[in-house]
């Protein structure tokens, strides 16, 4: 259910991902690509933004 309060409620219980809106009716195109070895996840960018404890390794990556 989507309540004002869906990114904190996300943010809270470790659920990253994209979370969209639908506007209007009607065919959604994808286009998938591969990954790149020097890439971040998408949950690791959301440990890195907003887990308290930071994990190193993620840390590393960045260097």
């Amino acid at each position: 259910m989507v309540t004002p309060r869906i990114l904190k409620e996300c943010i809270e219980y470790d659920f990253p991902g994209a979370y969209v809106n639908v506007l209007e009716k009607g065919q959604v195109y994808l286009s998938l690509v591969k990954p790149s070895d020097n890439l971040l996840t998408a949950h690791q960018l959301f440990q890195l933004l907003y887990a308290k404890k930071k994990d190193e390794k993620i840390l590393r990556l960045l260097i």
